[in-house]
């Protein structure tokens, strides 16, 4: 890996929320990207978005500066990283990546955004689409926040990359009519789970947990509830109310006996 090469970009949650994941992912795809990997969690916890914000250059009521405590903003930030991200590290083939996803990306103000950047969509300066890392040294300190140091050895083709992300979006913006609706939906985000653990797996070397037949078995062995918190820790359910619908389906199974 050439450190000097790095790119970081966190998508988050309200990218796929607005159905802009096509629109960003077509502005990223113009990068000159050698490998990437990707992850897909649940929420960033607070200590490790502490940490992140601690590395990256924030503004805020107009003092710039490195974070050494929560900001004034923080309560916000908190909030927007409490839902499903995607991260992504990239190495590109020179060193002016993390540059070009700035460029790319724009300002944190959406307002001050030229036509052609990403976060001109944005809602505001919070819940602006994306974050990228400000330099490749920051992109490899914020990676190792979320990668191990396994993961930051591997890498697939930044196409492959931004097809996963177009196929989780197809995935979760999926409608819910019917308890067949729900299931088709947690069979596609396990299949699409799978696919990146083996993927990766195989380069490491490492056997692959079977996402698809531990929810087999915790649906045959668990509470109602424990479902439910499964589904939500492995981002496979992102929203409260499918979460709840799909408790809802699995107590009616389990009364009627089905």
């Amino acid at each position: 890996m050439d450190v000097k090469k790095l790119g970081f970009i966190i998508i988050t949650n309200e990218t796929f929320a607005f159905n802009l994941v096509e629109e960003v992912v077509e502005k990223l795809s113009i990068l000159d990207v050698n490998r990437a990997i990707i992850k897909l969690l649940p929420k960033v916890d607070e200590t490790t978005l502490i940490k992140h914000y601690r590395e990256h250059l924030i503004n805020w009521n107009g003092k710039e500066g490195k974070s050494q405590v929560p900001s004034l903003g923080w309560p916000a930030v908190r909030n927007r990283f409490s839902s499903s991200v995607v991260l992504i590290l990239l190495e590109g083939n020179k060193q002016s990546l993390s540059d070009e996803i700035l460029q790319i990306k724009g300002n944190t103000y959406p307002e001050r955004c030229r036509q052609n950047q990403i976060r001109i969509r944005g809602f505001n300066p919070t819940y602006n689409l994306m974050h990228s890392s400000d330099s490749a040294e920051e992109a490899l300190k914020e990676a190792e926040l979320y990668f191990s140091k396994k993961e930051l050895e591997i890498g697939i083709t930044f196409e492959e990359i931004l097809n996963f992300i177009l196929e989780l979006d197809s995935i979760q913006k999926g409608g819910i009519r019917s308890n067949s609706d729900l299931e088709n939906k947690v069979n596609k985000m396990c299949y699409w789970k799978q696919r990146i653990f083996d993927l990766f797996s195989s380069k490491t070397k490492e056997e692959s947990r079977k996402i698809s037949e531990e929810l087999n078995f915790i649906k045959s062995n668990r509470s109602p509830e424990d479902v439910i918190l499964y589904l939500e820790n492995e981002s496979i359910l992102w929203s409260k109310l499918e979460r709840d619908l799909y408790l809802s389906h699995l107590i009616i199974e389990e009364i009627s006996g089905e």
